[in-house]
């Protein structure tokens, strides 16, 4: 079968030019980009590259060489599931507890995670061995148990 042909209205050199005049406009501008982009990453890398770093810290996290014997302190936290995103302050479950618990400085991470450190009944000393200390004795009632119990299934 036969086509019509189609004659456009307008000179089509003219619409051609006009197309590549806007695609090398929007080609150059996007190549402007790319260029600065590259610019402002070596620039970053040249700057850290001539500052010397020979330490490594975490925020919240100094660290600290422990003498034999001294005693560490240790903390518990917030109990947390990977069943659920609930979480719990370890002191809701009936654990031994100190004789007076105290909420510990938290850093910026925790603070964001929503962790919660207090003091423990736990002790240890650095590069001292000690086994099966008792922390204390307790009698639980089937209740208690049962809460355990319910905090396991839940992997807390």
């Amino acid at each position: 079968p036969d086509l019509p042909l189609v004659v456009p209205l307008f000179p089509l050199s003219s619409a051609l030019e006009s197309t590549r005049a806007h695609t090398d406009r929007g080609t150059m501008m996007n190549m402007a980009v790319v260029r600065s982009r590259q610019l402002l990453v070596s620039l970053v890398v040249l700057i850290s590259a001539a500052v010397p770093a020979n330490a490594f810290y975490l925020p919240g996290v100094a660290p600290h060489a422990f003498k034999k014997g001294e005693e560490v302190s240790m903390k518990v936290q917030t109990l947390v599931s990977t069943e659920t995103p609930l979480q719990f302050d370890y002191y809701q479950l009936p654990f031994c507890q100190p004789d007076k618990i105290h909420d510990l400085p938290e850093n910026l991470g925790e603070a964001l995670a929503g962790d919660k450190a207090h003091t423990s009944a736990f002790g240890a000393r650095m590069r001292v061995n000690e086994y099966c200390k008792t922390l204390c004795r307790k009698k639980y009632t089937p209740q208690e148990m049962e809460e355990f119990q319910d905090f396991a299934i839940l992997e807390y």
